[in-house]
């Protein structure tokens, strides 16, 4: 497998983990679903509604490893995100 394959087939991993973490807010938000469970690879944290920062602190992270294996992939230097 080429470097850019492996940076796609991470990226793919990286935008399925960003899709995962935004239905898990709306489901939280919602009240579709009461709890959530955020695994690191070394820790896990349940989160409820009450409890929201840990969610959209790891969105973010999400969403910045994504920019960064664009960037690698596609050679771009800034990834445009819509302003909702």
């Amino acid at each position: 497998m080429s470097l850019t394959g492996w940076y796609e087939q991470r990226l793919a991993k990286a935008m399925a983990h960003v899709e995962e973490l935004e239905e898990a807010i709306s489901g939280l938000l919602d009240g579709s679903i009461q709890t959530y469970q955020l695994d690191s690879g070394n820790t896990r944290t349940l989160v409820s509604k009450q409890q929201m920062s840990p969610m959209y602190l790891a969105l973010q992270r999400a969403e910045g490893r994504v920019s960064a294996l664009e960037a690698r992939v596609c050679g771009a230097s800034s990834r445009i995100l819509p302003d909702w």
